[in-house]
């Protein structure tokens, strides 16, 4: 029993030395506007972890985590890459006001992209946001963040 928890140290001290510290997948950040928009932010991370930040309007108030599957990032980065998120405008927007804007993000072999989606996204890149949404909206699992004060 010694040897497994030594051996599972030093595996556990071999990735921290080797920098292979989770990464961030994909984020999704709603600004407010002059209505009941919801205020949050949004990260998933290789590991499956998930962290929230969430403010005025929003679903739950303060920052907040929980851990999801690695079969479930997986799925989610197959989403996004089959969506050829990469390949889509770097900005939907229109001279329209009173808008909360969104901002979403994907990190995957080196590559990076972030997207702001203020106006008239085209259906597969909202879907997108809509499945990171479905994790922020769903209550389950939550651990509040000690020492968490609600996002202003």
């Amino acid at each position: 029993m010694k040897k497994y928890i030594i051996l599972t140290l030093l595996i556990f001290g071999m990735h921290q030395a080797f920098g292979c510290k989770p990464k961030l997948v994909m984020s999704i950040k709603h600004t407010p506007c002059f209505g009941k928009c919801p205020d949050y932010e949004l990260q998933i991370y290789s590991n499956g972890m998930v962290y929230y930040d969430g403010g005025r309007f929003s679903a739950r108030l303060g920052k907040m985590h929980k851990k999801i599957t690695k079969k479930e990032v997986k799925d989610l980065i197959a989403k996004f890459n089959n969506a050829k998120f990469f390949e889509f405008n770097d900005k939907y927007t229109a001279q329209v006001t009173d808008m909360p804007t969104t901002y979403i993000s994907f990190y995957d072999h080196g590559k990076s992209k972030t997207i702001t989606d203020y106006y008239d996204a085209p259906p597969a890149l909202r879907h997108l946001e809509m499945l990171l949404n479905a994790y922020a909206d769903n209550d389950e699992g939550w651990i509040l963040e000690k020492d968490s004060a609600p996002k202003k």
